[in-house]
């Protein structure tokens, strides 16, 4: 029996077997060697298996779990969590996406500098599908494809996060930047009190849990790598992605108000006192009382809930050209990015 590492990796992969080896490979680069991988496949129908298991027969580190029916992204989610080592600090990572060799190295040395700490994670660049990056224009704040999309992304948390609970809560509530966080590093006590992935665009409830329980670290280097490819999330539809999110076959997203006693649960168990809390529920109000969440639920159309589609929208509706964007003028505040993994931005 190998003594518990200080970190545990949990890997969650369905059919991964065009990026899975080069992101094993990232972590057997690391320069901080004291972590535990699970690789836990969904019933890939691929070489997935073949490759995670090669891996694991090559390094004690990397450890190989099956499903043998697919459950599900999100119930795959907390599985990687749950059949980890009980290790100190615990990262989630996409079969996808790139680290650099000191992406553990700078992550846990800050959450080791900082007890109050809850998460550590780093600044992000997007890349294509042959790894080739997207340039950032920080006029119109977006990452633009080499096809001219641009991907929007307000950066808002490429910071620390400090302060009251009820003002973390607030910035992360309000920020559309939270696939990178996500893919940080966690102090494993806050998520074993967490609701991890319990519903349709989790990752910002979970997120908001957290900076009701503890300061953010922020470490302003490239060391994540964001994958956008055709076979990923980022190019389903709704449709699409809440059944591969669920595992449910036919699912379909529900009116985001319906998360809404999920996040006042939280700020209730936060314990902020009187104005503390007041301020944390004025936060979740704003957040999901949106102009365009407004527009799906209550302006009656054959595209928003009332009509004949749940959710108005296509792969490319995210993505605008630059040349609608010249036409349209900047996009609006409101615009949010697809979330790669592992749920997406939604109430």
């Amino acid at each position: 029996m190998r003594p518990t590492p200080l970190v545990s990796i949990g890997l969650p992969v369905y059919n991964g077997e065009a990026f899975l080896a080069q992101t094993l490979d990232d972590f057997l680069a690391q320069t901080f060697g004291d972590f535990e991988l699970l690789v836990c496949d969904n019933a890939s129908t691929d070489r997935t298996a073949d490759i995670a298991r090669e891996y694991a027969a090559r390094d004690p580190r990397i450890r190989y779990l099956r499903s043998e029916r697919n459950i599900g992204l999100m119930p795959n989610f907390n599985r990687a969590f749950h059949e980890s080592a009980p290790a100190r600090y615990f990262a989630w990572s996409a079969h996808d996406d790139r680290r650099s060799p000191q992406f553990l190295e700078r992550l846990v040395g800050r959450l080791e500098a900082a007890p109050e700490a809850v998460l550590a994670y780093n600044r992000a660049a997007i890349i294509g599908p042959h790894g080739h990056p997207m340039p950032y224009d920080s006029s119109i704040g977006a990452f633009i494809a080499p096809d001219d999309r641009i991907y929007h992304d307000d950066r808002g948390l490429e910071q620390d996060i400090v302060g009251p609970p009820e003002d973390r809560f607030r910035r992360v509530l309000l920020s559309t930047m939270v696939n990178t966080p996500i893919h940080g590093v966690f102090r494993r006590s806050f998520l074993e009190t967490s609701s991890l992935f319990q519903f349709y665009g989790a990752d910002t409830l979970l997120l908001a849990e957290a900076a009701l329980a503890g300061t953010f670290c922020y470490v302003d280097e490239d060391l994540f790598l964001w994958r956008l490819h055709p076979s990923g999330t980022a190019y389903m539809t709704r449709e699409q992605w809440a059944e591969w999110e669920t595992g449910i076959e036919g699912f379909r997203p529900t009116l985001p108000i319906r998360s809404f006693p999920r996040y006042m649960r939280a700020v209730g168990r936060a314990r902020l006192g009187l104005a503390g809390s007041m301020r944390a529920y004025a936060a979740v109000l704003r957040y999901l009382v949106r102009l365009d969440k407004l527009h799906r639920i209550f302006v009656p159309s054959p595209v928003n809930y009332f009509g004949i589609r749940r959710w108005p929208w296509q792969a490319d509706a995210q993505w605008k050209t630059l040349s609608q964007r010249r036409v349209e003028g900047p996009a609006s505040s409101s615009s949010e990015p697809l979330a790669a993994s592992p749920a997406s931005k939604v109430g």
